[in-house]
């Protein structure tokens, strides 16, 4: 017999398909599920529904406030003041790793 569900997401607007129980769920779409002890399993849970009504609308993260900089800057903010030389093109693990080892 069979009937579809809808995954109702969460409020990453990065994360727009799941995987779960083998089957693939695009957020807000109804997916047919033939398989009776799948059915039942999405039954019980709360981040699916039969209805596109109750999807969870995405929201954008704040913009970054360029006052507050970012990780990337506190880290090469920190290097410089440790007099740690450095490429400015590093990635934020490259210059993570090279605060480390500075303070190891």
């Amino acid at each position: 017999m069979g009937a579809s569900f809808v995954w109702l997401g969460d409020e990453d607007p990065a994360q727009q398909v799941i995987t779960h129980h083998g089957l693939r769920f695009v957020k807000g779409e109804p997916t047919k599920v033939d398989d009776e002890k799948i059915i039942g399993k999405l039954s019980n849970n709360a981040m699916f529904s039969k209805s596109k009504e109750d999807v969870v609308e995405s929201k954008e993260p704040p913009e970054v406030d360029p006052e507050e900089g970012t990780e990337r800057e506190a880290v090469k903010k920190q290097l410089d003041l440790n007099g740690i030389e450095y490429d400015g093109r590093s990635s934020l693990a490259n210059l993570r790793a090279l605060l480390a080892k500075h303070k190891a």
